[in-house]
């Protein structure tokens, strides 16, 4: 499977040249093989504020449902889906200080479900790309606008997110939260961090072992809430990923990734835990907790013509729902 080729964040373009490449039938046969259009997906979701943080600046999005006071601190679950078509997964990590962060994170949730109606009815990929260049643009200017209003200059959020079409997943983010791709135990990094250090690096000024030492690699170059001008802000964006049997894509905001290595999680994600995004979470804890922590782990599932699973569905207080 085409998912078997494990690369740093610097080869991603190289691993997209080949998951795209048009002249090979035999590439063709085994797309088509391993494809998968009947299909159920297993969701854990787990976040904590880790050890350190005083204020939890992370959020999430699943289904319409996102974190707020009731279970900001530590919350973890597990739930089954028939199917996805239509729906975005996405993680936040806010920034800025007197809890500016926790309200950005916020506002990009709370704008996300308002376009939740206009996100399940594209369909094809350029009006997806538009609805996302739409939110992103509404989320990052209603987020300068609450930082003017607090006289703050500095704020804003990350996102990643993963959109399910019928048969493929897009995905889109800005900031160094990160998606992975898990098969065949073997982990992949599809998203590249917008990163000061990054940005360096592609100018040939720092090599990959002083990227990653320096302060540069937490300087984010992108984010939502960065376009204080409003001359107009995209999120990098992958080509689309066909569904594939076992194939499990985790979302995770840095206080996962500084905290554990792509081989730990890796080496945890190959083991299929009941909730393996809270055994993430409980590891990044053990290693320091350094930062707020929230993970997002959606495994596809085959099933026959005729298979059926028990679905669960992730049930939450009203109150999350208002």
């Amino acid at each position: 499977m085409f998912f078997g080729h494990k690369f740093s964040d610097t080869t991603e373009d190289g691993f997209y040249s080949f998951l795209n490449h048009q002249g090979s039938s035999s590439l063709d046969q085994e797309l088509n093989q391993n494809q998968i259009t009947n299909y159920a997906i297993r969701v854990s979701v787990a976040t904590n504020i880790g050890k350190v943080r005083g204020n939890h600046e992370d959020n999430f999005y699943l289904e319409g449902i996102y974190m707020n006071d009731i279970f900001r601190n530590d919350f973890s679950a597990t739930y089954t889906l028939q199917h996805a078509d239509g729906m975005n997964f996405a993680v936040f990590d806010g920034m800025g200080g007197a809890a500016y962060g926790e309200v950005a994170s916020e506002i990009a949730v709370q704008t996300m479900r308002k376009y939740e109606k206009k996100f399940k009815t594209v369909e094809n990929v350029r009006a997806l790309d538009q609805c996302v260049s739409e939110y992103v643009n509404e989320s990052n200017q209603a987020i300068c606008n609450m930082l003017l209003e607090k006289h703050s200059l500095n704020g804003g959020t990350t996102f990643a997110m993963i959109h399910f079409f019928e048969n493929a997943v897009k995905l889109y983010y800005l900031g160094d939260s990160r998606i992975y791709a898990i098969s065949n135990h073997e982990i992949t990094q599809l998203t590249r961090d917008h990163t000061l250090a990054n940005q360096k690096i592609d100018a040939s000024i720092y090599t990959e072992e002083e990227a990653r030492n320096s302060p540069d690699h937490h300087r984010l170059t992108l984010f939502i809430g960065a376009d204080k001008n409003d001359v107009g802000l995209n999120a990098d964006s992958r080509p689309l990923i066909p569904y594939q049997n076992g194939l499990k894509f985790l979302l995770c905001t840095d206080g996962l990734t500084n905290m554990c290595s792509d081989e730990q999680i890796s080496s945890i994600l190959s083991e299929n835990y009941f909730n393996e995004a809270a055994v993430l979470v409980q590891e990044a804890l053990k290693n320091g907790g350094e930062d707020n922590i929230t993970c997002i782990v959606l495994e596809l599932i085959a099933l026959e013509d005729t298979e059926s699973v028990s679905y669960t569905h992730l049930t939450l207080p009203t109150i999350l729902l208002v």
